[in-house]
């Protein structure tokens, strides 16, 4: 059996969208424009949403020192994109496109990559594709089962086949060249993180992480005991992930286990079922839209959205913002960590 989106579905199936209008209320009751510029009375901190698009589907966010980047699963109009825009502002870009499904992407200085599927509902054939910052120029890496996870370290690309009960990770030379498998059978791999050394895995349907060498090898698990696990990020000696001890994640929590396993450590709790990225900073752990921390407290950086779901997919900070994606709203907020 393939792997199923199942959050995505639910946010589909059941939020309600409000129509886009040209300004939108940030966190402090003051209009932000389209276009991400701030009214002048704004206040230092408050959310300004950067990107405003119409319809509704970003689930990935990533920045680097130039653009932010972000997936529209095109749930509005069935065609998917990676999409940019540059910190400064300007106009939204669209920079690769693809008549099935976007799933997840990862970056490096000079590309980024992205998972995909080529058919509709069913149709599980997909691939691994890089795109080039500069010129744009698209390369497929690999082909594979319903890749749906990716991440990226050292020259290569790492990726998996979402399988329910014998899924699997492969990499491919980030350049091109002939995929490597890493491990199997793993059951439905979710998420991955990788550190150079090592590959952690959310191993969703047995509900535990794993961690396998980079180069491939047997997995070891380091932390088990829940329903499922989603999101995962490394943070120094440790690994955070997100988990559900319950079906259909009525309490779902983010937890810090370490590297080499051990007893896994509570980070927050939230009454719902969240699957959102995680990011570690010097300011704490950003979980979608709350922030966790280094005392512990937990801030909600984007109050007031997507209260009927939790649908804050993606996620990225750079430098002292974090860039937190909505699914429900296609939108993306700004939010300075500093003034947190």
């Amino acid at each position: 059996m393939a792997k199923m989106r199942v959050w995505w579905c639910a946010a589909v199936t059941l939020m309600i969208v409000p129509a886009c209008s040209a300004y939108v209320e940030d966190d402090g009751g003051d209009t932000v424009s389209r276009d991400g510029e701030r009214d002048d009375d704004d206040e230092p901190g408050t959310a300004e949403a950067f990107v405003d698009l119409a319809g509704d589907g970003i689930v990935e966010v990533d920045v680097d020192d130039v653009h932010v980047y972000w997936i529209d699963a095109g749930q509005h109009d069935g065609t998917a994109r990676l999409m940019r825009r540059a910190l400064t502002g300007g106009a939204v870009e669209t920079i690769y496109t693809n008549a099935g499904a976007i799933y997840g992407m990862a970056a490096d200085a000079e590309r980024v990559y992205v998972v995909f599927t080529s058919g509709g509902f069913g149709d599980y054939t997909g691939g691994v594709a890089s795109v080039n910052k500069r010129d744009g120029a698209v390369s497929l890496l690999a082909t594979g089962f319903n890749p749906t996870a990716i991440a990226t370290a050292d020259g290569w690309v790492y990726y998996n086949e979402g399988h329910a009960s014998d899924g699997a990770i492969w990499r491919v030379p980030a350049t091109g060249g002939e995929p490597e498998l890493v491990a199997e059978p793993i059951a439905n791999p979710w998420a991955l993180a990788v550190d150079g050394a090592h590959v952690y895995c959310a191993e969703q349907n047995e509900g535990r992480i794993v961690r396998i060498p980079a180069s491939g090898g047997t997995p070891d698990v380091i932390a088990s005991g829940w329903v499922g696990t989603n999101s995962i990020a490394l943070d120094g000696d440790d690994v955070l992930f997100s988990a559900c001890e319950v079906g259909f994640c009525t309490d779902a929590a983010v937890y810090r286990v370490p590297k080499t396993g051990g007893t896994a450590e509570t980070v927050l709790v939230v009454p719902d079922n969240h699957q959102a990225k995680i990011v570690a900073t010097t300011e704490g752990v950003v979980w979608g839209e709350w922030l966790i921390a280094v005392d512990g407290t937990a801030v909600e950086l984007v109050p007031g959205q997507s209260t009927e779901l939790p649908a804050t997919f993606g996620v990225d900070v750079h430098g002292d913002e974090v860039f937190v994606a909505d699914f429900a709203t296609n939108q993306i907020f700004r939010v300075a960590l500093s003034s947190r």
